[in-house]
């Protein structure tokens, strides 16, 4: 399959939009190329959350009353219309009368503003790409639920030391590894986090068997992502250094924070307070 249609075809699929045909040979391919079928996977939690985020708003009181309004003067319209249709020797359905189309505008144009207006007061339009986006804060959760949060797969056994110059010297990325008070770092490994976009997954053991995740995303990297963002109200609410913003997604607190040009989340079984309270100051 090509590669340039791969997305096009798993978000068709998923919207139940590909034929029969079709659907058989991307399942194929699946069966073949675990990246597919990872696509899919991701693709599904995509939709899922923005289904979450795209909450069902009421219309405003003052929208009510306008199309009240409209209406009424159509009622009124409607009369004038026939009679011109009359006067002029044609049949009712032959076209619309201009007085129709100009109701017909202006109550699509009251309906128009209307669903701006809804579709802002839920945010949609804070950023250009946020209405079709993922944030980081809700896959770190996704992450987490799908290892159960265990142990991840073959990390690197490295200090804190070694693991900042590992990722800068094999993947570029230059990022801080921090020490958690009370917490044993226990490898690191470059995840792929969503679709293509890879970035370091790091690995802390508080006791066996009970691991925090911290995900590290240099910002310059995540700006270039079209469908994911780092959380809006956790961007506006951290200025400083030591600024955390906590956040319960799927019933885990997922912290977040920025240190220079990195943007960070962990996420664990323990209360967001506490892991934030772990972080170096």
């Amino acid at each position: 399959m090509d590669n340039s249609k791969l997305y096009e075809w798993v978000s068709a699929y998923v919207d139940g939009e590909l034929s029969a045909s079709e659907e058989a040979s991307l399942l194929e391919e699946a069966e073949k190329d675990p990246a597919i079928r990872q696509a899919i996977e991701q693709e599904k939690i995509l939709k899922k959350l923005l289904k979450t985020r795209l909450q069902r708003a009421s219309a405003p009181e003052s929208l009510h009353r306008k199309i009240k309004v409209l209406l009424s003067q159509e009622k009124t319209v409607q009369p004038r219309a026939a009679e011109n249709y009359k006067a002029l020797n044609m049949q009712q359905d032959d076209q619309p009368s201009a007085s129709r189309n100009k109701f017909l505008l202006a109550l699509a144009a009251v309906l128009l503003s209307a669903l701006l207006l809804v579709l802002a007061r839920q945010g949609v339009f804070t950023t250009g790409t946020e209405a079709e986006a993922v944030t980081v804060e809700q896959l770190t959760s996704v992450h987490y639920i799908n290892q159960q949060g265990g142990r991840v797969v073959d990390p690197v056994q490295l200090s804190v030391a070694e693991a900042q110059q590992y990722f800068k010297n094999t993947y570029g990325c230059d990022i801080t590894v921090p020490e958690l008070a009370g917490a044993r770092f226990a490898g690191a490994v470059y995840t792929n986090f969503f679709g293509e976009f890879h970035t370091p997954l790091l690995q802390y053991e508080v006791e066996e068997g009970d691991y925090i995740y911290i995900f590290a995303f240099e910002k310059d990297e995540l700006r270039k992502q079209k469908k994911l963002i780092a959380d809006q109200n956790a961007t506006g609410a951290i200025t400083k250094h030591d600024d955390v913003f906590i956040m319960q997604i799927e019933g885990l607190d997922v912290v977040s924070w920025k240190w220079h040009n990195v943007w960070y989340t962990a996420v664990s079984a323990h209360q967001g307070d506490v892991v934030a309270a772990m972080l170096p100051h």
